[in-house]
């Protein structure tokens, strides 16, 4: 592939995302990785999200968190390590979702 293609496939990925493909159906139909349609989306100027690759347990984690677990319970029950589970929490907060605050100690 010669410059000017891989500068049109690039191109087209980040098309074909403006135009409603998600991130991840972007990797499948073009057969690359999500950083290449990443890079493709950011050097046009394209909002590319792949919110749906995240591993399941990370939803999981988040879920319990909301149902007022405490990130220890919720790392314990769906396997992940506690660093995680407070990476999870952080993260969401830093996206504006809210958290049920917990009492100390518990």
């Amino acid at each position: 592939m010669t410059h000017v293609d891989a500068m049109r496939r690039r191109k087209q990925i980040a098309e074909a995302v403006r135009g409603g493909m998600s991130g991840p159906q972007a990797t499948r139909q073009f057969h690359v990785s999500k950083e290449h349609v990443r890079q493709s989306c950011s050097e046009h100027e394209v909002q590319c999200s792949f919110a749906s690759m995240l591993p399941k347990r990370t939803f999981c984690v988040l879920a319990r968190l909301l149902a007022g677990e405490t990130q220890l319970q919720a790392a314990r029950e769906v396997g992940v390590s506690p660093q995680r589970a407070n990476q999870i929490a952080q993260l969401a907060r830093k996206c504006g979702i809210k958290l049920p605050e917990r009492e100390a100690g518990k």
